[in-house]
């Protein structure tokens, strides 16, 4: 399901052997809580992890990720590393289970 992170290296690192999902949640936005739900039955369904971020408690954390992946800070967010770099990044709507299912089969 989802896991804290520790540091923007370490999902780099973790992308370097395969794809790393990293969901950045508002907890006060109801689109948040809706994209979450989409994301958990993607993690639920294919017995999948993803990293989340709460962006109002880890604010230093999702800039730096916004800054160095040059991203766009948006919520909700899922952004997809592989090898460090972004495959594909999920904003608002568009954090659905089956653009999820399509983007990473």
């Amino acid at each position: 399901m989802f896991k804290p992170i520790t540091s923007f290296d370490e999902l780099v690192k973790e992308s370097e052997g395969q794809p790393v999902l990293v969901y950045k949640h508002s907890a006060t936005c109801g689109k948040s809580t809706r994209a979450q739900k989409q994301v958990e039955s993607y993690l639920i369904n294919y017995s999948k992890d993803a990293y989340r971020l709460v962006v109002h408690d880890e604010r230093p954390l999702s800039n730096e990720i916004a800054e160095v992946l040059q991203i766009k800070h948006e919520t909700p967010q899922l952004i997809a590393l592989s090898k460090g770099k972004p495959l594909f990044v999920l904003n608002h709507d568009n954090v659905t289970l089956s653009n999820l299912e399509e983007l990473l089969r």
